[in-house]
């Protein structure tokens, strides 16, 4: 993984912890519990559990009749070219 994804997981995880496992002590509870998206403070085991029960979302294919031409710039030159039909697209490269 990279480090910036990994870095980014890692956030999240404090952010929820510290909504919804951590008691704060001018709230006296989470602040998940005080805004009433909880009943009660999570447990380190559930928020795991929630975390690593989530499946990564499926990326959308863009229809071929949707998909842009779109220009590269390789040594000053620019020229069309279109996507790849190994990648899927219904163009050449050049």
């Amino acid at each position: 993984m990279e480090a910036a994804l990994v870095g980014g997981l890692a956030v999240s995880l404090y952010v929820a912890h510290y909504n919804l496992c951590r008691p704060h002590e001018s709230l006296r509870s989470t602040p998940a519990v005080a805004q009433c998206i909880t009943d009660y403070a999570w447990l380190i085991g559930e928020l795991l559990d929630a975390a690593l029960a989530t499946q990564p979302i499926e990326p959308v294919v863009t229809a071929p009749d949707r998909r842009r031409v779109f220009r590269v710039i390789e040594g000053g030159k620019a020229y069309e070219q279109q996507i790849p039909a190994c990648i899927g697209g219904q163009g050449t490269e050049p």
